[in-house]
This record gives C-alpha cells, sequence and structure tokens, in this order.
C-alpha cells in the first residue's frame, strides 16, 4: 500500500497513521528538539500517533484547515501539519471506520 501525507489524502476515508515527518523552520533547518517533542505529545493527545486511525472529513479548499476524525473527536488541522502526518489507506476501498482504533 502506498504511504503519503494526510494533506494529499482523498476526503471521507479511513487511514492510519505512519509518522509525522520532523518539519522545518524556514531557513530549511530541523526544528528544536524541544519543539518538536511538544508537536509530537500535542499530536498524539489529538489523536495522531503511529498505529492510530483517523478520518479525513474535508477541507473548505486549498489553504484551509483540513476536518478530521482522531481519537474519538472532530479536529481541525492546519494544511502544514496535514503535509507532515505520514498515512497509509485501510483496506481496499477505505471506507469509514471507527476513528481512534
Amino acid at each position: 500500500m502506498s504511504i503519503l501525507t494526510l494533506g494529499g489524502a482523498a476526503p471521507f476515508r479511513s487511514y492510519v497513521v505512519i509518522g509525522i515527518a520532523r518539519p522545518r523552520d524556514r531557513r530549511g533547518e530541523t526544528i528544536s528538539d524541544a519543539s518538536w517533542r511538544n508537536t509530537l505529545i500535542r499530536l498524539a493527545e489529538l489523536g495522531f500517533s503511529p498505529g492510530r486511525t483517523v478520518v479525513k472529513t474535508g477541507s473548505a479548499g486549498p489553504g484551509c484547515p483540513v476536518i478530521v476524525l482522531a481519537g474519538g473527536s472532530r479536529t481541525a488541522i492546519s494544511p502544514g501539519l496535514c503535509d507532515l502526518i505520514l498515512v497509509r489507506p485501510v483496506g481496499n476501498a477505505g471506507g469509514a471506520a471507527e476513528p481512534g482504533t
């Protein structure tokens, strides 16, 4: 199965989180360890951690937040952050599954 970013994933489908890519700052350098740790902790609190199932439910358009069901809650994630969340489709059809499993 292919791995893609949550930002590039089709809406109304279920995905398993594979990992989170470490972002870079405006100079192209990786962010500090403390910032990275805080980002990972916050994403895990929202239900975005490896092995968890999320459902991308849509977006209002390019540059707008992406709505995702994760950890039993609906969450709006910035497009930039969605491009860091690595996922793979669940099953062949990719239909809705219970989020947070």
